[in-house]
């Protein structure tokens, strides 16, 4: 039988919405949509998250 190692990174796609309804970074808010997308790289330990 053959082992494949252990990943103890993971990659993760994120994809974040909503409204901007409070000042951010010095911007009043608009009351429009806004959104984002990132990768992020866990390292895993186990079964948690130990570094992002």
């Amino acid at each position: 039988m053959v082992r494949a190692p252990r990943r103890h990174r993971t990659p993760v796609r994120a994809r974040f919405d909503g409204t901007h309804l409070g000042d951010f970074q010095g911007l009043e808010a608009t009351g429009r949509p806004v959104g984002f997308r990132s990768v992020e790289i866990y390292r895993i330990e186990g079964e948690r998250i130990a570094e992002e």
